[in-house]
């Protein structure tokens, strides 16, 4: 993965490079607070992702999980 931007303000490309992975597992919280993710990607290797309150690490953060609107259009989707 590509961590060239994560500090320049312009997150579109560095998060964009995150497209088309799924979550594989849930690795639980770190000693610093950040939950931990696993992401795959058929062709690519497995990286991991933790959720911060902001680009330096300050702090573990919070991932709201919710609907996107094309969900909304579509009543028989289902997070699960």
């Amino acid at each position: 993965m590509n961590n060239s931007n994560r500090n320049s303000g312009n997150f579109d490309d560095y998060y964009k490079q995150l497209e088309g992975f799924k979550i594989q597992a849930y690795k639980g919280m770190g000693d610093d607070g950040f939950p931990r993710f696993i992401l795959t990607k058929k062709g690519y290797e497995d990286t991991q992702i933790e959720v911060s309150r902001d680009p330096e690490g300050n702090e573990g953060g919070f991932l709201f999980i919710g609907e996107t609107d094309e969900s909304k259009v579509s009543p028989s989707r289902e997070l699960r």
